[in-house]
């Protein structure tokens, strides 16, 4: 770090752009600091720093490294101590490093390749005005580049093995409940909140399973398995709570969540009525009659019944999902059709509702469904398991429904089309620098002027994971090879490389603010560009 020191002291008093000398690499004698990214004037986005070491030197208990879901497991592990320790002794503000949440997931923050482990965090380099002040921020980066390296050396190595034990059993309890055919596994005494309000969940005798792993592990819960779930009740009962934490189980969670064996199938999508979004190609004639154009459906300001139908229909283009759909979010029109309209219609409604597409869309392309509702009982008819709220207890009442009164379970066939990305009109719009990629909150990315809204998908649980999405799309939109290939064999193939090699390593980045997104947000940014990306 002296090379460093005697830089910074030969730059003090200069203008602020002479801190872009500093970018490069440094020794110390225990760890190596990168300064990448130099922050160009006082007020622009902070500098940030690669500090590596090597995983000797952290712990010679190599074991907690000998597959990808212990080493997963243990960069978490370490970042929330680091975070912890950081925020503990008041250093967080002056230091940025990328706050986990309750999920463990992909991130670039920390990573541990090969023989050595990385962390990134950002500083903001000090300024007298617009000058540089070359010493203080040496004692800046010193003593921050110390500090991790003191509390990586004191990591608690029970807690570290206790998280990786945890995920270990998650993990393989998922492939077990995947043979099984259950898409939703919620252990008994898992903890659901609402505003303020803890709301333990139990399972009910019928839909009690144990699973026993070859660990010795054992756990008992509530099993909601493939095909079509109704979950009912009056207002106010949980329906809608239990749905949101169902969805939450896409990713595993810490110890102390409550969450920690809520496990839903990872392929679990939100489908809500989305008013005014954009649809682009796709191929709607499974659920619109008598429109030439539903077969290349295009529109700027979609209602909420071609949303909602859109959403589901790009959502099995790109994989298997499991459906939520909570009607609070709906649009009755797309739910439902009274009987006594259909028999007025006589068969000539302008769109078949969701209810008479469901069983096809199970029983031709396995998507099950989950569905929330207290108002339209003739979803009874089609369910191969229906769960009452009371009380925000789950009862299940499936033997006890006579579905014969809500009528006939109706079908439709389903026809689905692939659309192919078109790769080599948009390749010079994407590799343009001037055309900048801006991401805020965990809602909105804008491209030049193009502005992307995704204010209803609640699986985006930090803005971590846009970052990732633009850096995904604008990897993808950079390869020529890709065009006319399909979505859904693009984003397999990424998701696949990323879990095998890395973030960093795939996109070609290096960034501390990345959190991996699954293969269905990311198309639904690409399905939200006004100017079509499909050929």
């Amino acid at each position: 770090m002296e090379r460093l020191s005697n830089l910074l002291k030969s730059i003090d008093g200069k203008g602020y752009k002479a801190y872009k000398d500093i970018a490069g690499f440094y020794n110390a004698t225990d760890y190596n600091l990168e300064i990448l990214n130099v922050q160009g004037d006082p007020f622009a986005s902070p500098t940030m720093f690669e500090f590596s070491i090597k995983v000797r030197k952290v712990t010679d208990n190599l074991e907690l490294l000998e597959t990808k879901i212990k080493k997963t497991a243990f960069e978490d592990y370490l970042l929330r101590e680091l975070y912890e320790n950081l925020e503990k002794d008041g250093y967080i503000g002056e230091i940025f490093l990328l706050k986990p949440q309750d999920e463990i997931i992909k991130r670039t923050v920390i990573s541990i390749k090969g023989e050595k482990l990385f962390i990134k965090y950002y500083l903001n380099l000090p300024a007298k005005g617009r000058n540089v002040l070359g010493n203080e921020a040496f004692e800046k980066i010193d003593k921050f580049s110390k500090k991790i390296y003191e509390y990586l050396l004191g990591f608690n190595v029970e807690k570290a093995k206790r998280q990786i034990k945890l995920f270990e059993n998650i993990e393989n309890l998922r492939e077990k409940l995947k043979t099984e055919k259950v898409k939703v596994f919620i252990a008994n005494g898992t903890i659901i909140k609402k505003e303020d309000k803890e709301i333990r969940i139990d399972s009910p005798p019928t839909l009690e399973r144990e699973f026993v792993l070859e660990n010795g592990f054992s756990i008992k819960g509530m099993c909601i398995n493939e095909g079509i779930t109704v979950i009912t009740g009056y207002d106010f009962q949980g329906k809608s709570t239990l749905l949101e934490a169902i969805a939450s189980g896409v990713y595993n969670h810490v110890e102390g969540s409550g969450r920690e064996f809520l496990l839903t199938d990872k392929e679990a999508v939100n489908i809500f009525a989305e008013k005014g979004r954009i649809i682009n190609g796709l191929d709607m004639s499974s659920f619109i009659r008598g429109e030439e154009r539903a077969k290349y459906y295009i529109e700027q300001c979609a209602s909420s019944l071609i949303s909602q139908t859109a959403n589901v229909l790009e959502a099995v283009e790109v994989g298997k999902p499991l459906l939520l759909i909570d009607e609070d979010n709906s649009v009755t029109n797309f739910l439902y059709r009274d009987a006594k309209l259909k028999e007025y219609l006589q068969g000539k409604e302008h769109s078949i509702p969701f209810i008479e597409k469901m069983n096809n869309l199970y029983e031709d392309l396995g998507v099950s469904s989950i569905v929330v509702t207290s108002s339209i009982g003739a979803f009874m008819s089609c369910a191969d398991q229906v769960l009452l709220m009371k009380d925000y207890e789950v009862l299940d009442i499936t033997n006890s429904v006579n579905k014969s009164e809500w009528g006939d379970c109706l079908k439709e066939s389903i026809k689905l089309t692939k659309r192919k990305l078109n790769i080599s009109s948009n390749l010079e719009e994407f590799q343009n620098k001037k055309v900048k990629f801006k991401t805020s909150g965990m809602e909105n990315i804008s491209f030049g002027k193009e502005e992307i809204n995704l204010n209803k998908n609640n699986l985006i649980i930090d803005n971590g994971q846009l970052n990732f999405i633009v850096e995904l799309i604008k990897k993808i939109f950079s390869r020529s090879e890709l065009h006319g290939k399909t979505l859904k064999e693009i984003l397999d193939t990424y998701e696949e490389r990323i879990d095998n090699e890395g973030i960093e390593e795939v996109l070609g980045v290096k960034n501390g603010s990345l959190i991996f997104a699954r293969k269905y947000e990311v198309a639904a940014v690409i399905n939200r560009f006004k100017k079509s990306l499909y050929v």
